[in-house]
């Protein structure tokens, strides 16, 4: 099954580490099909992160070898080749935010066409496309590599431009981005799919640092110490630990998660 979605090239002694996004949900996805699980829902978050349009037909593949082993497959996506092969397909919008929330068409690819949303217009390439470009006189040149699929090349990319790099999985984009070309230039801010710390407990506000103003305001009016409105001290539901959820471990499946039924999420 590796080898048949995409990822004969990946050695079974690879650090799952260095997988990127897309790499490591298909292998997820690839032990499912093992399982012989079958009236199950299975869910994904966009798995197409990360691969060229070349290998989203074995994505394709997967998703609906699953759906046919007798299982409900809910994929949340954006990609158009995706949406187009969905039995069903839920438009969310009309756009982000405050601004969304609203469920704007429910049905078959077809009628998503003609239901004039932004997702509609989008697939009719009813929208602008950017024509003009940037031009650039600086670049800057990493060293020579031949780290994993790398062949001994290196990456010459333009200052002050808006620049892309693509290929099918397993080409090394990764490998060239994030572990070359990152260690020779130092300076870079690599903002990646990884999550912002190990801590189960980290969201938005503590990663930012609003959190503690927060904590501070409402110790303030309460005339409490500001550690009872954190999740990682005083604050913490005593069941969940602060994380919201209870976590389950089943032998046949993946840990799952459920929520909290004594803080019901508040954490």
């Amino acid at each position: 099954d590796l080898i048949d979605f995409g990822l004969g090239y990946m050695t079974l002694t690879r650090e799952t580490s260095s997988l990127s996004g897309g790499e490591s949900q298909r292998v997820k996805m690839v032990k499912q099909l093992a399982s012989s699980l079958t009236n199950m829902m299975y869910i994904f978050d966009e798995p197409s992160t990360g691969l060229h349009p070349r290998d989203v037909h074995l994505l394709n593949d997967l998703l609906k070898k699953i759906r046919d082993e007798g299982n409900t497959v809910l994929v949340v996506e954006h990609d158009p080749d995706v949406i187009k092969v969905a039995d069903h397909i839920v438009d969310v919008g009309p756009y982000a935010g405050s601004h969304g929330g609203e469920i704007m068409y429910t049905g078959d690819y077809e009628g998503l066409l003609d239901s004039g949303t932004l997702t509609g217009n989008y697939l009719r390439h009813q929208l602008p496309i950017k024509k003009e470009v940037r031009t650039f006189s600086e670049t800057f040149i990493s060293r020579q590599s031949s780290l994993h699929n790398l062949k001994n090349i290196r990456l010459e990319i333009p200052k002050g431009v808006f620049t892309v790099v693509s290929g099918v999985a397993g080409s090394g984009k990764s490998t060239l981005v994030n572990q070359v070309f990152v260690k020779d230039f130092p300076e870079s801010l690599l903002i990646d799919q990884n999550p912002i710390h190990t801590n189960k407990r980290s969201n938005p506000a503590t990663f930012s640092g609003i959190m503690n103003n927060i904590r501070k305001a409402f110790g303030k009016e309460n005339q409490v110490d500001a550690g009872y409105f954190s999740f990682n001290s005083k604050g913490a539901c005593p069941e969940c630990k602060g994380t919201g959820v209870i976590e389950l471990n089943l032998s046949f499946m993946d840990k799952s998660e459920v929520v909290c039924s004594n803080c019901h999420g508040k954490r």
